[in-house]
């Protein structure tokens, strides 16, 4: 199985609600874990699954009212 990595760019996140709001969305799609930084404005995603699932993600923050742009995405192998 492969361990993926988003790191993206959210604009529009003003508080801890709002980035409560989005917590909540992700975790509907069993994400390992989401970071982000209030001072940059980049979080990252971490999920067990293929590279080509990044868009739901991305798809499920935009429609949740913000702008995403995804910086870069890894695959990380673990073992199965």
């Amino acid at each position: 199985m492969n361990r993926i990595r988003i790191i993206i760019k959210i604009s529009g996140i003003r508080c801890a609600g709002c980035l409560n709001s989005i917590e909540r969305v992700l975790t509907k799609y069993d994400i390992e874990k989401f970071e982000y930084d209030f001072y940059s404005s980049i979080g990252s995603i971490w999920y067990q699954g293929n590279i080509e699932d990044e868009f739901k993600y991305l798809n499920a923050i935009q429609k949740s009212g913000y702008e995403v742009l995804k910086i870069a995405s890894y695959n990380e192998k673990t073992e199965d």
